[in-house]
């Protein structure tokens, strides 16, 4: 019998024979060490010693890159007959089927840490909180009106901060809000209180009545009804710049202004601008006779370009004194002059301050409108009254709003 009966199939080598496969674990390649990430070989199959006998497709065993395998006596046939059962890879675990890297490689590692970490849900911003103080409901929704208020909202579009809402929802004994007062600053008394020049003195009295601001002195009041000026502040509306009444709508003209006050309604606006303190004590010193010095340290004093009534009394009162003592002493005409339009104009800045352009503060006066009396014989060329009524408009609007205490302009 031959050595190689049994020993091919079909033209192809068998295993089934107990020599061939004791030929075939004899002189089999030890697989190669396993490496990390790589699938371990075994050998190839049906490669023996017989392969060149019974047809085989390769006259030698090859290893996987193509290179002759050498043979290694040392091979441990359980080994290889259980490849199936000792040769898993245990040394890299698989990724969960659930988990996809979602960046390359080439993304920096931070950005992939960041994308390894479950997504978290972002935390909200924390609000800031706004200071307590009173305010109204925020404004209604499409349909809602306010009770006892203004149906119809498309023109009052602030109506949700004005004072009158929480006026209205008060409670009967919400002693907080029914009870507190608007504090009415009014500098008209000191226009009274000042001493003035007799009246036959013309040259005092004559340019004062030309600016066409004389009626000043006469329209003041030394004490007012706060409680009307309130109900009346109450009843304002910044939007339609009126007061809304009982009885209508009611606002203040122009024409009100000139019958009322007597100022002038005609001729330029009032325009101004920001002045620098340099320019201010420049102004100061020319149009006052005050020292450069002490009027930057008036403005260092209040912080802006503005003199207390006291200082501004001062400088008119000691003008005046000035220009009588000229007089008495028989000065040149050009120094009584001068000291004259000087205590002319300390006054009026003092009576336009104290009246038309009142502030909260009621103890000092702006210097901006010291530049409008530069020239005594052309100050009735200005719309004082335009300006009077601009000023105690912006007054109201800030005083209707729930959050204000205080109430300025010319009361």
């Amino acid at each position: 019998m031959e050595e190689n009966i049994g020993r091919s199939r079909l033209g192809k080598a068998s295993n089934a024979h107990s020599s061939a496969r004791r030929d075939l674990t004899a002189n089999a390649p030890r697989p190669p060490p396993s490496k990390r990430g790589r699938r371990k070989q075994g050998p190839p199959q049906g490669q023996g010693p017989y392969d060149h006998e019974a047809g085989g497709s390769r006259s030698r065993a090859r290893s996987r890159f193509g290179q002759p395998s050498v043979a290694h006596d040392d091979f441990d046939a359980d080994e290889f007959l259980n490849e199936h059962a000792e040769y898993e890879e245990h040394e890299q675990q698989e990724e969960p089927p659930h988990y996809q890297p979602q960046y390359p490689p080439q993304y920096p590692p931070q950005q992939q840490q960041q994308q390894q970490q479950p997504q978290e849900k972002p935390q909200e911003q924390p609000q800031r909180r706004r200071r307590s103080r009173p305010q109204a409901r925020p404004p209604p929704v499409d349909g809602e009106v306010y009770g006892g208020g203004p149906s119809d909202l498309s023109l009052l579009s602030e109506y949700h901060n004005h004072r009158a809402i929480l006026i209205w929802e008060a409670a009967s004994d919400d002693k907080e809000i029914l009870e507190r007062n608007l504090r009415c600053i009014a500098s008209g008394k000191k226009v009274i209180d000042i001493k003035k020049p007799p009246r036959n003195e013309r040259w005092f009295w004559g340019p004062v009545e030309a600016t066409g601001l004389e009626p000043l002195v006469r329209t003041n009041f030394s004490v007012l009804d706060y409680g009307l000026i309130w109900a009346f502040v109450e009843r304002w509306h910044s939007e339609t710049a009126t007061f809304h009444l009982p009885i209508g709508e009611l606002g203040i003209t122009l024409d009100d202004v000139q019958c009322l006050l007597h100022l002038p309604i005609e001729g330029k606006f009032l325009n101004h601008s920001r002045m620098t303190r340099d320019e201010g004590a420049d102004m100061v010193n020319a149009f006052l006779g005050v020292s450069k010095k002490c009027a930057m340290d008036s403005f260092a004093d209040l912080n802006g370009l503005y003199l207390k009534h006291t200082v501004l009394e001062a400088i008119y009162s000691d003008n005046r004194k000035n220009a009588d003592r000229a007089v008495a002493e028989n000065k040149p005409m050009h120094e009584i002059r001068l000291y004259r339009e000087r205590c002319i104009r300390a006054f009026l800045l003092y009576l336009v301050s104290s009246t038309l352009f009142s502030n909260k503060s009621n103890y000092y006066v702006d210097v901006i409108y010291l530049q409008y009396f530069q020239n005594l014989t052309t100050v009735h060329e200005w719309n004082w009254g335009a300006a009077a009524l601009v000023h105690l408009q912006h007054y109201l609007d800030d005083g209707c709003l729930a959050r204000v205490n205080q109430m300025a302009g010319y009361m």
